[in-house]
């Protein structure tokens, strides 16, 4: 039987936990978001060297070789933004 003070800390920490959850949702929402950014911007012909090499590396990260794969990339990264923002 668990006395009122007990219950109240696990109270607390699935409430805390829950919190943690959605700041970790939050963070990867807003890097898939600028990701998608990063692609969309390098995309109209932009020639910042800082904006290329940040583009070089997200595809490096997600081993993007040919254009194709940059339109699904950018495709993908929006349904999970989708999916993950309706979630919360």
């Amino acid at each position: 039987m668990l006395f009122q003070g007990e219950f109240s800390s696990k109270l607390n920490n699935i409430n805390n936990n829950n919190n943690n959850n959605n700041n970790n949702n939050n963070k990867q929402i807003s890097s898939w978001r600028k990701e998608l950014l990063i692609i969309a911007e390098t995309g109209r012909g932009s020639d910042h060297g800082k904006l290329n090499r940040k583009k070089r590396k997200i595809l490096k990260k997600y081993r993007v070789t040919n254009a194709r794969e940059v339109a699904q990339l950018t495709e993908t990264l929006k349904q999970k933004v989708q999916t993950k923002a309706q979630r919360i």
